[in-house]
């Protein structure tokens, strides 16, 4: 089933959505008194808790005494540990969420969505399990082994669009939207250049005025998605494509996101082809930047999502911590500072779902996101690019 969605109305349809046999936290005495917090770190815990056990076990807990019980077992544990290729923004979404658990030690690692996948996978072979929550793409997710992942019941998601829990199993949560497409410098580019189809952006006239990602993998994959429609690839016309792109305006090729944005906003090219939605609204907001997506018909976008471990070290603690990002501050916040299109309702006011209100975005169906579909779009992609 594919998805056209504009994005002001991603958070505006509502499915109750009822999740069976979620994991609930075991009930844990509180502690007699809160250890003293630790100093954070930014690097990934070297050791596993010893008391490290899944969470996937039922729960008996009067629904009024979950809060207390939740916070008096995260207290025990101490501390709390955050991989995702936004954890560097961390200090800013979770500002709140310090404020609120002071006794709580945050230790997060900012990395690529390769390696997060690569390490969890690595340790978890060797029984060592060093995460308590990832935050990161859902076709990243999705590469994680489901053993490796716990079931939770997400209570502040149940009520959101079904965009945010449907199919998930209760292992992940959808709580953001990120499309990809052009980003142009609007000082630079104006008026009737201002590319308005998809066919716009491989006119020669960009020849020497572009950059390409390396890292972009997936945008022959993702257009391949929104240009077959209905659950069908098509590769040959993304493939056309994007080979036109290539040789019509020979783009020089750059790593990341971020970087290539702010070098197309200080005005080193006109047109970076396959930019982020997430760090244009950044290099817009926080670098005041003139950078903006062009108005295409439509621009592919995936869900991001939060996951808990099911081996987790600090169980209770990343329940705090996923609970506090799905709720209503908490989305707001994330939403904001990362720059996506939150899919929590009560969040709807977050900038992103104001700023790219008349965007339409194409959702890409979790289930093209398959690992041979993935890799035969990095193949090409590699191929195209010559790395």
């Amino acid at each position: 089933m594919t998805r056209t969605l504009c994005v002001a109305a991603i958070v505006t349809a509502v499915v109750v959505v009822s999740l069976s046999a979620c994991g609930k936290p075991a009930p844990q005495p509180p502690p007699t008194t809160a250890p003293a917090p630790a100093a954070p770190s930014s690097s990934p815990t070297a050791e596993p808790s010893p008391t490290a056990k899944p969470i996937s076990s039922p729960s008996t807990w009067p629904l009024v005494d979950r809060q207390a019980q939740v916070e008096a077992a995260a207290k025990k544990e101490g501390k709390v540990v955050l991989w995702s290729p936004h954890a560097k923004l961390a200090p800013q979404f979770l500002a709140k969420f310090k404020e609120r658990y002071p006794w709580l030690q945050l230790e997060t690692w900012d990395a690529t969505s390769t390696a997060i996948v690569e390490k969890l996978v690595s340790e978890a072979k060797v029984g060592r399990y060093s995460v308590d929550v990832i935050s990161d793409g859902e076709q990243q997710v999705r590469l994680i082994p489901r053993d490796l992942l716990a079931k939770y019941d997400w209570p502040n998601a149940a009520k959101w669009a079904s965009e945010g829990l449907g199919g998930t199993e209760g292992f992940y949560v959808r709580d953001v939207i990120g499309f990809y497409g052009p980003v142009y410098n609007s000082k630079l580019v104006v008026g009737a250049d201002i590319p308005k189809t998809w066919n716009d952006i491989k006119d020669p006239k960009w020849k020497g005025k572009t950059s390409l990602a390396l890292d972009g993998d997936e945008a022959p994959l993702m257009l391949a998605a929104m240009w077959g429609g209905n659950g069908k690839l098509a590769w040959e016309e993304s493939f056309a494509f994007w080979r036109e792109v290539s040789k019509n305006t020979k783009p020089k090729t750059v790593k990341g996101y971020t970087e290539p944005t702010r070098l197309l906003g200080a005005g080193e090219y006109a047109l970076f082809i396959w930019g982020s939605s997430g760090v244009t609204l950044r290099a817009q907001t926080d670098g005041g930047l003139p950078v903006a997506h062009p108005p295409l018909d439509r621009f592919p976008g995936t869900a991001k999502v939060k996951t808990i471990l099911k081996n987790a070290p600090h169980p209770n603690a990343a329940r705090l911590l996923v609970d506090y990002i799905t709720s209503t501050e908490g989305s707001r916040i994330y939403a904001d500072v990362v720059g996506y299109t939150s899919l929590n309702p009560e969040a709807a006011g977050a900038l992103a779902n104001r700023r790219f209100k008349e965007i339409k975005v194409y959702i890409m169906p979790s289930e093209l996101e398959s690992t041979e579909n993935m890799k035969k779009s990095a193949d090409f992609w590699a191929a195209l690019l010559g790395i």
